[in-house]
């Protein structure tokens, strides 16, 4: 816990800062009680309405959002104490579940591998579901290994709850039924227990049903011809089709060698990575063969993920952990190392751990510096209710904390021109720009900011009035729009009826 809370009051700045200030407006808008627990939204604007995201039903979100709804101060801090919560409560399951199956010692090492993962403390403290998914997948199997020994309906309940909140907050752990019907087989073929086949079975089906009524709900808005199509930011069904498998990355073996250089550093670290790999020796390692072979099987439908998002091998980690812990019994049985070695080697794991989280998970990068202060100069210029513009690198982090609806840019955007104009013509009036840097060395971006009015600037941040300097040159057929005060909604019942709105596949 004590190495996850320094960066617990340090905004959603940095790596992967666009997930964690998605969680938070999904989070922020449902405690507001403009959305709906089914239908998570985000501040950009999609035909005039905040963005469906619907990718998952981020419970832990949602906690996060109860926690800011009743305690107040700042969501940032609920969403990473929420994430720390969970991480720390997966340390005290894996210890336990560890333990009933190998011992208090496998289950020491696996609960410290889980606990200074590089990973688990980098991302173990964001405002991420990662963490709770790691929660609920233990959960489950010490619920399930439970329930299989004891048969109590209790705990039966328990693990189908978790199972089906799992599979919400994400669709692909589906893959946890090969584990789980390993565990159903060694109980009925070592304890002769053939009865269990049926309540295991029909507790998965009863967890998957939400998972996939939900899911058929996303499919269906996201049909071209569903009146809501165009109110979708992101969803499933553009998920799906950006990672269409077979994908061309498991042919390439840069995908093979950054996936054992994230083992190496971000997941393991060196040396519990060489104790994973002497867990084999011992032959109690195959009781987690199906685990492991679930996770091998996520990253092969899922390889464009793992490679440019690193926060998803958190979920890989726990059966990792355990076989750490084995690999470490194996050590002490077969060259008992005198205290002082061991010793060392935990020095050096945590050294290296710590190494390896602390960028990501404590450092805000220069290019982030602008970003509080551009958006409180955004909230004294615009207010509440008028749209605005973003730009601030591929992220979308600077119109979170604009607390405005709006859209984000990217200042490479290839038609950078004709969007500004049409987010205009919607009523923006000003555009908050941070990383000054990165927006001036694309020169067609350099050239358009030049033409617009600068009202505010500091530290790596301007702001710019556009409707002025836009309102010289507008499309043809297409009148500019005045707002001061009007919702992003109104915006859009006024536009006209020439201009082109952005198709979902775009957005």
């Amino acid at each position: 816990m004590l190495v996850r809370l320094p960066g617990v009051a340090r905004p959603l700045l940095g790596n992967f800062a666009s997930r964690m200030t998605i969680h938070g407006m999904i989070a922020r808008n449902w405690a507001l009680d403009e959305a709906s627990v089914w239908e998570p939204t985000v501040d950009c604007l999609c035909d005039g309405k905040p963005g469906l995201h619907l990718v998952e039903v981020p419970l832990s979100a949602y906690l996060s959002g109860l926690a800011w709804r009743w305690g107040g101060g700042s969501l940032d801090l609920w969403g990473r104490l929420t994430a720390i919560a969970f991480s720390g409560a997966a340390v005290v399951l894996i210890y336990f579940l560890a333990r009933r199956w190998h011992g208090p010692r496998v289950a020491l090492v696996a609960a410290l591998v889980m606990g200074f993962s590089p990973a688990s403390i980098a991302y173990g403290q964001g405002f991420l579901l990662e963490p709770s998914i790691v929660f609920l997948t233990l959960t489950i199997f010490l619920a399930f290994d439970v329930w299989l020994e004891t048969r109590r309906g209790w705990l039966w309940l328990i693990w189908v709850v978790a199972f089906a909140a799992l599979l919400l907050s994400k669709i692909y752990m589906l893959v946890l039924l090969l584990p789980l019907g390993g565990a159903v087989w060694r109980a009925a073929t070592l304890e002769r227990r053939q009865s269990c086949w049926w309540s295991a079975a029909g507790g998965a089906l009863l967890a998957t049903l939400p998972a996939v009524v939900w899911c058929t709900f996303v499919f269906a808005t996201t049909h071209p011809d569903h009146p809501r199509a165009g109110e979708i930011h992101y969803s499933l069904a553009y998920s799906a089709g950006a990672n269409r498998w077979p994908h061309p990355l498991l042919l390439e073996g840069t995908f093979y060698g950054r996936a054992m250089l994230n083992l190496a550093t971000m997941v393991l670290t060196p040396i519990p990575l060489v104790l994973a790999l002497a867990a084999c020796f011992r032959a109690d390692w195959k009781r987690h063969l199906p685990w492991l072979l679930s996770m091998a099987a996520l990253v092969v439908l899922l390889p464009r993920k793992f490679h440019e998002l690193n926060y998803y091998y958190l979920v890989v980690l726990p059966p990792l952990a355990l076989l750490v812990g084995l690999g470490y019994a194996w050590c002490l049985e077969r060259w008992q190392p005198r205290r002082v070695w061991v010793g060392l080697a935990m020095l050096i794991t945590l050294a290296c751990a710590l190494r390896y989280a602390v960028g990501p998970a404590f450092v805000t990068p220069a290019e982030d510096r602008g970003v509080l202060a551009a958006a409180a100069e955004v909230q004294r210029l615009a207010p509440r209710g008028e749209p605005i513009v973003t730009m601030h690198g591929s992220t979308i982090d600077l119109l979170y904390y604009c607390d405005r609806r709006g859209w984000a840019v990217p200042p490479e955007h290839d038609s950078l021109t004709e969007t500004i104009d049409d987010y205009r013509r919607q009523g923006a009036r000003y555009l908050a720009l941070a990383d000054v840097d990165r927006a001036e060395r694309n020169a067609a971006c350099r050239q358009l900011l030049e033409t617009f009015e600068l009202v505010r600037s500091g530290d790596d941040f301007r702001i710019y009035r556009i409707d002025a300097a836009v309102a010289g040159r507008p499309s043809e057929g297409t009148a500019a729009v005045s707002c001061d005060t009007s919702s992003g909604v109104e915006l859009a019942e006024r536009r006209a009826s020439s201009s082109k709105p952005q198709t979902p596949g775009t957005r």
